[in-house]
């Protein structure tokens, strides 16, 4: 393995077998910062979580020539087929952002750390990976479609302003996903209850409410301790 700095883009990598993963940035000269195809004769494959996290001059992201693995649209990193988001740009301005149409997969800490933020619409999204949009402490709104099946662990972690979230249905739901969340008063699953983790409503305010099925069942967040959990899950493999 070969650990660096790139000549051209001043990125942090690895390399192995010809392979490039982006792990960092050593310094940027400006406000874009340009994803390159190859590195050191070898191709840029891959770049780490947590790469660009707390880049907060990084305004937009561009890829350089045809790259066969990176796309970016207005300024966000995607991946080729445009089915995974990787990195939203810490240093945008924008305040409200939509995710388009044909993404289904939020990477992990694809917008973590992001503080400008007030409002975001997931509503095509799928799958939202580890720690998606944790610390976004500007955001108010988070809008979820009707298609989301899984929630990551921490993916809503110390978003500290949300106070109400929305879910037409979710098939699964990690640990500690909305751990630090101390203003939220209010989850909703319109669809049957989701399966769960043994933590994953841990860290919320106790008085949260969390409701499961058209307002048939409903929780207080401290209600929904391990143990509760553990009973919940045996319940549904028994009917399954």
């Amino acid at each position: 393995m070969k650990s660096a700095i790139s000549e051209t883009s001043e990125l942090t990598y690895s390399i192995v077998a010809q392979e490039a993963t982006i792990t960092g940035v050593n310094m940027l000269t400006n406000t874009t910062l340009v994803i390159p195809t190859m590195i050191s004769d070898a191709k840029v494959v891959a770049i780490e979580p947590t790469a660009f996290e707390g880049c907060s001059y990084i305004e937009k992201y561009e890829v350089e020539g045809d790259s066969p693995v990176f796309k970016t649209i207005e300024g966000v990193l995607f991946s080729k087929d445009g089915k995974r988001l990787i990195s939203y740009p810490r240093g945008s301005h924008t305040e409200w952002y939509r995710v388009p149409e044909g993404v289904l997969y939020v990477e992990p800490r694809a917008f973590a750390r992001e503080t400008k933020l007030k409002s975001i619409d997931l509503r095509n999204v799928r799958i939202l990976g580890h720690s998606a949009l944790k610390c976004c402490t500007s955001l108010e709104e988070i809008r979820i479609g009707k298609f989301l099946e899984k929630i990551g662990p921490f993916a809503f972690s110390f978003c500290t302003r949300v106070k109400e979230m929305e879910f037409a249905s979710c098939a699964e739901i990690g640990d500690w996903a909305w751990a630090g969340a101390f203003r939220m008063s209010r989850i909703w699953f319109h669809e049957p209850r989701p399966r769960l983790s043994l933590y994953s409503f841990a860290d919320l305010p106790g008085k949260t409410q969390i409701g499961f099925g058209n307002g048939c069942v409903c929780y207080k967040a401290a209600e929904l301790n391990p143990a509760f959990v553990a009973l919940a899950q045996a319940e549904t493999e028994e009917l399954t």
